[in-house]
């Protein structure tokens, strides 16, 4: 069920690598994600913006923060698309607590033509289709942060 080199090689290193393979694998991919507690403090009843969720790792996080109270939105061009087994699992869960928004979070209201490697839709080079022919491209609907926050507390 190893799907991927990527996956082959965490595995092979897990039970078969050295002692020290395994503490560099693990501590190599605990500090190249977010460590959101490091940087916000989650409440239950809150309401939390996610914003470009991929896979979606700190779903399970906030869930457990919000312990089912709040509203997280899960804002991501390709919605939940990509979520890892381990975060549906958690997801499902939480049915009242997630929203998925499929749509793109920018400096205007329209629309976002953004180029997509693999699960990765790349905000940073929004509207520039031209320069990137030959790449896979996503459409879908763009607000602001202020829009969004608007628009969610008036649907609420």
């Amino acid at each position: 069920r190893l799907d991927n080199e990527e996956s082959r090689q965490a595995y092979a290193t897990a039970f078969q690598g050295s002692a020290e393979d395994v503490w560099k694998h693990y501590v190599s991919s605990v500090f190249s994600k977010t460590q959101y507690e490091q940087y916000v403090k989650v409440e239950p009843g809150q309401c939390v913006l996610s914003i470009g969720i991929d896979e979606g790792m700190e779903l399970p996080w906030l869930c457990a923060r919000m312990q089912g109270k709040g509203q997280i939105h899960a804002i991501d061009p390709f919605g939940l698309d990509f979520l890892s087994r381990y975060v549906w699992q958690t997801v499902s869960c939480f049915p009242e607590l997630i929203h998925e928004q499929r749509l793109a979070i920018g400096g205007h209201n329209g629309e976002a033509t953004l180029p997509y490697w693999g699960t990765m839709a790349s905000g940073s080079l929004l509207n520039r289709e031209k320069e990137f022919e030959g790449a896979n491209h996503v459409t879908v609907p763009c607000v602001t942060v202020d829009e969004f926050v608007r628009f969610e507390s008036r649907s609420s």
